[in-house]
């Protein structure tokens, strides 16, 4: 039976699933009556003073794997009934390194203040944590906060505790967004994408039409440009989603994936680019997902094989 928790309370994943092994960590939440919004969900991996050992420390859209695929970001894809956006964690907890004593669960609004946007026009949000071979659901936080200004949200905490591994919901939220976020834990926020991932996941495109204008045709397939005019996709498309092989590039003009793409998702053979130019991951996609690979960190490559 899933725990219910509230704000301020702790509990001991050890009692409430028995065995700690692999879980999904879940952020659902939709937004009200207002487009435009892109939000994502994050993982920071922290020492035992809260802050993170190196930039590989967020795991997130543009760095979707750490510690050689013991926690992998899942993916933003919002409900069949188009209310409830979702992105998932899923982490093993048995095998994480004695040096990481914290690992936060965040979610941040891309461009919030610029666009005057922040968590007060966003309800119904919450955080489970399931069992990755069961599916079984070990506990729910609904998180009923009335927020304002706020760009930037830390739903939870999971920490380590006399051998166990507890969580702790939070729920405070605070302005700045994700730049906020890595600086108070210590990451250079210079190499992070400028792409939010609600630009790479399943939504038709005409869902990201206050980001995106001016569709052009050419012998290369469809070119799509951001509203300021910097080139944002160009590949092929069917039925208004990404199909075939295609490129995403950051607002800056940088390459961030250059890979084959079916129905709006990653499938096929593809590679995540920093905007430094060095690889991230280079492998096979399986809607979203990175299957079977190589993943480099600092231009070396940490790991390879199936993810």
């Amino acid at each position: 039976m899933s725990v219910k928790v509230t704000k301020g309370e702790r509990v001991n994943l050890s009692t409430a699933n028995g065995k700690i092994n692999t879980i999904i960590i879940e952020a659902g939440w939709e937004v009200n009556n207002t487009a435009g919004y892109d939000i994502d969900l994050e993982t920071f991996l922290l020492d035992e003073k809260g802050k993170a050992p190196n930039e590989s420390s967020i795991v997130f859209y543009n760095n979707p794997s750490a510690l050689e695929g013991r926690i992998m970001y899942m993916g933003i894809v919002q409900s069949s009934n188009a209310d409830t956006t979702k992105g998932q964690i899923k982490i093993d907890l048995s095998s994480i390194p004695d040096s990481i004593s914290k690992i936060d669960l965040t979610l941040t609004i891309y461009e919030g203040a610029q666009k005057r946007q922040s968590f007060k026009n966003i309800s119904k949000l919450y955080i489970t944590i399931s069992d990755y071979n069961t599916k079984k659901e070990i506990l729910k936080y609904q998180i009923d906060e009335a927020y304002s200004v706020e760009t930037a949200l830390v739903l939870a905490q999971i920490y380590r505790y006399k051998g166990s591994w507890k969580f702790n919901a939070v729920g405070s939220g605070f302005k700045g967004g994700l730049e906020a976020l890595c600086k108070n834990y210590g990451i250079d926020t210079e190499e992070q994408s400028v792409i939010p991932s609600s630009q790479i996941n399943t939504q038709p495109l005409v869902q990201y039409s206050s980001n995106v204008s001016n569709k052009q045709q050419s012998q290369e397939g469809t070119k799509l440009y951001y509203s300021e005019g910097g080139l944002w996709y160009e590949g092929s498309l069917k039925n208004g989603l990404f199909n075939g092989k295609g490129r995403l590039y950051r607002r800056d003009g940088s390459l961030s994936y250059d890979a084959e793409f079916k129905d709006g998702k990653l499938n096929g053979f593809g590679r995540n680019i920093l905007s430094n130019g060095s690889i991230k991951f280079e492998g096979y996609f399986n809607d979203d997902k990175p299957i079977k690979g190589k993943y480099f960190e600092k231009g070396k490559l940490v790991y390879e094989g199936d993810f």
